[in-house]
């Protein structure tokens, strides 16, 4: 109703604060449409507030990134989400982001991602041009593949990763669950298994240090994932051809 009022107006500016965040799944894709339609007409400057990507992509031409208080990133939609260069914006695109130092690669691009005092993993990829000495892994979780480690696996090795063909394989382990629509979200953290610190406890990944140790997500079916326990050593495919290769400026 307040969006309707608001348009009746016939307003010159309008300011939309998340204006489709109490609405469910079916209402809000409606409403979505409506204010597309509404918002591009002549004559109307739109600002719409969103934490939702979804809208981002339906609605507006271009976007602005704002964490932190400040824009880290601007463009149009499809370049902003599609690639991102921070870690934040690929979290709001629903994107793994793994920062590393570009490597020339024998017939592969390639970057090196550093994984704590464990070393670096080289992660293949694809790319749309030149890459500086910073650049991103840039893929979906649907893309990652995660099988159970049959045994211990030597995190000291997590530097061996490797194309198989055209996929890299990595050593991982399980740090949780989370739910996803029509499967689950389970998020890894890169190297054999989790650190311990001195009280015996496995250390949280998140927290700021010198060895925090990256993480990405995989989307599995409930299925897959009900064996992935926190705790488990995993192996890691991902197909070159799902990574986009990113250049950080």
């Amino acid at each position: 109703m307040a969006i309707a009022r608001a348009l009746a107006a016939e307003p010159r500016v309008l300011l939309l604060d998340e204006p489709l965040a109490a609405l469910d799944v079916q209402t809000a894709a409606r409403a979505r449409q409506l204010l597309r339609d509404q918002v591009r007409q002549p004559g109307l400057a739109t600002v719409f507030v969103t934490h939702d990507a979804v809208d981002a992509v339906a609605v507006a031409d271009r976007v602005a990134v704002l964490h932190d208080g400040r824009i880290v990133a601007e463009g149009e939609p499809a370049d902003v989400l599609g690639r991102p260069r921070d870690a934040f914006t690929a979290a709001l695109a629903g994107l793994n982001f793994l920062p590393g130092a570009a490597v020339a690669g024998a017939g592969a691009v390639e970057i090196a991602v550093e994984v704590g005092a464990d070393g670096s993993v080289l992660v293949h990829g694809e790319t749309d041009g030149r890459l500086g000495p910073r650049a991103a892994a840039v893929f979906r979780p649907s893309a990652v593949t995660v099988t159970p480690a049959p045994g211990p696996v030597d995190p000291v090795r997590v530097s061996s990763s490797r194309p198989s063909g055209a996929v890299t394989e990595l050593p991982a382990h399980v740090i949780g669950l989370e739910a996803a629509a029509g499967g689950a979200l389970v998020r890894l953290g890169l190297g054999a298994t989790p650190r311990v610190n001195q009280a015996g406890a496995a250390s949280n990944p998140s927290e700021p240090g010198p060895h925090r140790v990256p993480e990405l997500l995989a989307e599995l079916p409930y299925t897959e994932a009900a064996a992935l326990v926190p705790g488990r050593a995993v192996h890691v495919m991902i197909p070159a051809a799902a990574v986009r290769l990113v250049d950080l400026l």
